[in-house]
């Protein structure tokens, strides 16, 4: 019982110390936290009035440097608008002073090219003139030539049978030949041989063949198997004073004409093909 006591004691003792201790560190720790604070507040406040003073200074130094600066700019701007100013006339007087150089020299060797141009062209004139009168001189006599050839041709190949545009198509002395010796039945016998080949030929093609084909086998078959037509043709070409060949042609004329009708073609779509067309 007695041993219990000092125990509790002993305890009691040591927490009281424990607990002095710690009020008495806690009281040191305030005190030094209060006087750091202190401290750090002076300084904090020695700093802002130290910055407060030198930003005024930088303040004031900045201002004084930019209107230095500004005057400084301003009167290089003012000698740099007035040099360009004295450029830009110097420059303009000597343009305008070349301008007017050029302006009179160009007029100058315009009027000796423009009298120049005009000699040559009165020149040319006068010449082509004299050329033109002795070339019509020539034409003349040319024309009296073409008119004696002409009348030899006209003679020695008789009349045409057609007329002078393409494509051929008879005219009266052709229908006159073609009435003499019945070319329509001859036509209408040999178009029967010619019929199978036509179907892929145009217009152009089928006139060839037909006068090919005249030009070439009719009065030779006409000669062999038909002496009755033989002589008919041979006797209107021999009354005409023309060869049998132009009789072969007017019937070369009437075969194009009935192929064309059967082909679905008029004798005007000759001209609209050229030989090797399909």
């Amino acid at each position: 019982m007695s041993s219990v006591n000092w125990q509790v004691v002993l305890t009691s003792i040591s927490v009281a110390f424990a607990v002095g201790f710690f009020i008495w560190k806690a009281s040191g720790w305030y005190h030094g936290v209060n006087s750091t604070t202190k401290t750090t507040n002076d300084k904090l406040d020695h700093l802002t009035e130290t910055t407060n003073e030198k930003f005024a200074t930088l303040t004031r130094t900045t201002n004084e440097k930019f209107a230095i600066l500004t005057r400084t700019t301003d009167e290089k701007f003012a000698i740099l608008i007035r040099t360009t100013n004295e450029r830009f006339d110097k420059l303009t007087e000597s343009t305008n002073a070349r301008f007017a150089t050029l302006t009179r020299t160009t007029n100058e060797r315009f009027a000796t090219l423009t009298e120049s141009t005009n000699e040559r062209f009165a020149r040319l004139t006068e010449s082509t003139n004299a050329r033109f009168a002795t070339l019509t001189e020539s034409v003349s006599a040319l024309s009296g030539v073409v008119e004696t050839l002409q009348k030899v041709v006209s003679q020695a190949i008789g009349k045409p049978i057609a007329g002078s545009s393409s494509p051929l198509l008879l005219n009266d002395y052709g229908k006159t030949l073609s009435q003499a010796v019945d070319a329509p039945s001859l036509a209408e016998r040999y178009t029967k041989g010619l019929e199978t080949k036509i179907a892929t030929m145009n217009p152009y093609q089928i006139q060839e063949l037909c006068f090919d084909f005249a030009d070439t086998s009719i009065l030779g078959d006409l000669e062999k198997n038909d002496k009755e037509n033989f002589d008919k043709v041979t006797a209107c070409a021999y009354k005409e004073g023309i060869k049998a060949d132009k009789i072969m042609r007017v019937i070369g004329i009437l075969m194009r004409d009935m192929l064309l009708n059967q082909a679905g073609h008029a004798p005007t779509t000759v001209d609209d093909h050229a030989p090797g067309e399909p």
